[in-house]
């Protein structure tokens, strides 16, 4: 047997595997210290890519809005915004015609406070304003129509303004692939409307993190990214643990693709083939605490594992307090049928996670090794349960022969490709 010691809560579980099953285990990559986030942000304006630099993009007495989402708090924004500004002056763009415009999509909308305490006295001049697309009074523009004939409205200020600028993080998204450019812009000048159609594309598996090839979200996202008019970008790639890592200043798509490629040559692995088991742990404490972050594991995992293959997923999600709402869709939708019949007719939001799971399940077979009650994990999640990792990995193991086994004890820090 090998032995494999698995990160479960504050502790490590021990999963023991056949030799002549086991392939390996997936840690994730490690990149070196970072640069300070001055040096970071000077670069990515003194160097920006094919050399072009914001303030030749502008004319003088313009207006111009700057986009960022929510994950704002990620990014030396200050820094930003004062690189920004600078450009937009040199360009003969004052303050007071230069908005910040903050926005989280369908998420609770930021307020104000919040968006002036993360830019402080470098918006000095500048107007500060928040996005929320169910605003009954906020005037939107349509832009043009997706592949899927979904209509894609935009803040009218924003259509409006000569220069459209985007500031957005770029890290595996659950659904979008990746952070940044169209997820930016939607989230920060969206109508209720694209985003509720928007939305409807959560529940695919295709669209999971770190996918941008066959993500249905993501071809929608730059689409309607392509139709805005953006002028220009500065995506900052950040770690898992959200630390920046690299920036990249220039037109909006170049400078998206540029960050993928950062993150990807830094962050994934590569391995040969499927496998017939694979034992998954979010890391441990606080990356298990929650059953998102169990889901999130699970779906790290789905290029890996042969269907009708066994993930054992080990979480603890000491610190899971189901909704009400939760556990309602959970009785609703016992199956992927009947999860995917109501996501069509209510579309309610965060009813994606319990389609998503139900797909996931029909897929493969999951055992699960937590710390919820019963009732929750196995009537209502549906899992397969297990009182330890021994148990699950006896039953996960059953009938495979020489079936090949991986174990990914950090899954929501590994970046998986898979080659056929």
């Amino acid at each position: 047997m090998v032995e494999v010691w698995i990160p479960y809560g504050e502790t490590e579980v021990c999963a023991n595997i056949p030799a002549e099953n086991y392939l390996g285990v997936v840690e994730p990559r490690e990149l070196s210290p970072s640069p300070s986030p001055e040096t970071l942000v000077s670069k990515a304006f003194e160097s920006p890519l094919d050399g072009l630099r914001l303030s030749s993009l502008v004319k003088a007495g313009g207006r111009a809005v700057i986009l960022v989402d929510e994950y704002a708090s990620s990014l030396p924004l200050r820094l930003l915004a004062t690189e920004i500004l600078k450009e937009l002056e040199a360009g003969g763009i004052s303050r007071d015609k230069t908005a910040f415009l903050f926005g989280r999509g369908l998420e609770a909308a930021y307020n104000p406070e919040e968006a002036l305490e993360l830019l402080g006295e470098t918006c000095e001049g500048c107007r500060v304003g928040v996005h929320n697309p169910r605003d009954e009074n906020l005037e939107t523009v349509e832009v043009g129509s997706t592949g899927r004939r979904v209509k894609v409205f935009l803040r009218k200020d924003v259509v409006e303004a000569e220069v459209k600028i985007l500031v957005g993080k770029v890290s595996p998204h659950p659904y979008a692939g990746y952070s940044g450019l169209g997820q930016t812009l939607l989230s920060a000048a969206g109508s209720l409307r694209t985003l509720s159609r928007n939305y409807m594309l959560y529940g695919s598996l295709e669209a999971r993190a770190g996918r941008l090839g066959g993500n249905p979200l993501y071809s929608e996202l730059l689409e309607a990214a392509r139709m805005a008019g953006l002028t220009y970008a500065v995506h900052v790639v950040c770690s898992w643990d959200g630390v920046p890592l690299k920036a990249f200043a220039g037109k909006p798509e170049e400078t998206f693709r540029a960050a993928v490629g950062f993150f990807e040559e830094n962050f994934s692995s590569t391995f040969e083939g499927k496998v017939r088991v694979a034992v998954v742990s979010p890391g441990g404490k606080p990356y298990d605490s929650t059953f998102d972050g169990a889901q999130q594991a699970l779906e790290r995992v789905i290029d890996l594992v042969e269907e009708g293959g066994s993930i054992v997923l080990a979480a603890e999600c000491s610190g899971e307090r189901l909704s009400s709402n939760f556990l309602l869709w959970l009785t609703e939708a016992k199956n992927a049928e009947k999860a995917e019949r109501i996501f069509k007719e209510r579309s309610e939001f965060g009813f994606h996670k319990i389609l998503r799971l139900r797909r996931l399940q029909s897929k493969f077979r999951v055992y699960l090794v937590s710390g919820l009650p019963e009732t929750i994990a196995s009537e209502l999640l549906g899992f397969k349960t297990a009182r330890n990792l021994d148990d699950a990995m006896r039953l996960a193991l059953r009938g495979i022969g020489k079936g090949s086994v991986v174990a990914l004890p950090s899954a929501l820090k590994t970046l998986l490709k898979v080659k056929a």
